[in-house]
């Protein structure tokens, strides 16, 4: 086993947060070693990352993110499984696009939406409750970081086809203005349920 070959040594860390790794090894007489550990942080590097995660593990749930104040599924003003990388800020010019970096379909999450550079605007943060799979109520929670930061954790309860606004997001990075604002909008119906 050569510990230096990538295929060997990659950590996937699909969550943003502090990670003890450990290690044994295991000689030719078949005596295990002295556990090491080692702690490391996974530390976004996008200026705004929103994970989404959940307490079930038979529910979908869908991380939205828009540009605007856009219903989910409203086409390119809506980051979301349907349209995981629209076209927002300058023409040719990606960093400044959100992506959806994975669609967790059965429970738990995380999902991730990450914008490198975001344009000036504020940006809604909404999770919909896509497909119960027999879970009925799950506790949904958003984690909001700002360069790198962990600005916001916010938890609700939710039931079938219902979408929660956690949030929006206010970029003005001209300005040096930046902040969550938290949403105080109750959870209500979804008014779409399919991609445009």
């Amino acid at each position: 086993l050569d510990i230096q070959d990538p295929k060997y040594a990659f950590l996937n860390m699909d969550i943003a947060g502090d990670y003890i790794v450990q290690l044994r090894v295991k000689n030719s007489a078949n005596v295990w070693s002295a556990p090491t550990s080692h702690t490391t942080s996974a530390i976004p590097v996008e200026l705004i990352h929103v994970e989404l995660s959940w307490d079930t593990s038979g529910a979908d749930l869908d991380l939205h993110l828009a540009n605007s104040d856009v219903d989910i599924f409203s086409g390119d003003g809506d980051c979301n499984y349907c349209n995981q990388s629209p076209d927002w800020g300058t023409a040719g010019d990606s960093s400044d696009d959100p992506s959806l970096d994975l669609d967790d379909r059965y429970g738990y999450g995380p999902e991730n939406i990450n914008i490198d550079a975001p344009a000036e605007g504020l940006y809604p943060v909404r999770v919909h409750y896509y497909i119960d799979n027999g879970d009925g109520a799950v506790v949904a929670t958003v984690r909001i970081y700002l360069r790198g930061v962990k600005e916001a954790e916010y938890s609700q309860v939710l039931y079938y086809n219902q979408v929660w606004e956690a949030a929006q997001i206010k970029w003005n990075d001209n300005a040096g203005e930046t902040a969550v604002i938290e949403s105080t909008e109750n959870p209500a119906t979804a008014p779409r349920r399919t991609c445009p």
